[in-house]
């Protein structure tokens, strides 16, 4: 099994390190060529093989939380830093958070108590995630809420030669009981 070859340690030249923005993160070239090799090196000893082309494994930059949530992220969808972060990237993240001795549990605030819901801190806000945790601290189930919103309302406007709307649609037909 081969080993990564470099470091993950990176200095950032920002204000805030954890804490910059998508921008400064999509600007950073330096980062990102680490990132990709951290990425592709991680997947090989996951046995995911060669993923220069695939969407996956994503890698996300972790930080202390610093808005009251469990920990602050970074997420990269491969390539791209992006605002929020994804359902299973928020799972993953907090299950990391709840794991003796990992690197997330280090810099966050993983709670106490078998039922948890850790606050996953994003660019654009934070994602909520629900751990249930056994005696010995394994995950045995993990969830999220979400509630519907209104994405758009408009008007649709269709030409009468693809549909007349006061002719009758087929199958719609009134019948009499």
């Amino acid at each position: 099994m081969r080993r990564p070859t470099r470091s993950a340690t990176y200095p950032l030249n920002c204000e805030e390190p954890g804490y910059e923005s998508t921008d400064e993160l999509n600007d950073d070239a330096a980062l990102k060529e680490l990132l990709e090799d951290l990425r592709i090196e991680g997947a090989e000893l996951m046995g995911l093989g060669d993923v220069r082309d695939k969407s996956y494994p994503k890698m996300t930059l972790l930080a202390e939380p610093r808005g009251g949530g469990a920990v602050s992220t970074r997420c990269f969808i491969p390539h791209v830093a992006h605002e929020s972060i994804g359902v299973l990237a928020a799972v993953t993240v907090a299950t990391a958070v709840c794991t003796d001795g990992t690197v997330a549990q280090d810099l966050a605030d993983p709670g106490t108590g078998r039922q948890r819901t850790l606050e996953i801190e994003h660019p654009s806000g934070d994602f909520d995630v629900d751990l249930e945790l056994s005696d010995r601290g394994e995950v045995l189930r993990a969830g999220i809420t979400r509630t519907a919103r209104l994405l758009m309302s408009g008007n649709l406007w269709v030409p009468r030669t693809v549909w007349d709307p006061e002719s009758e649609i087929p199958g719609t037909e009134k019948t009499e009981s």
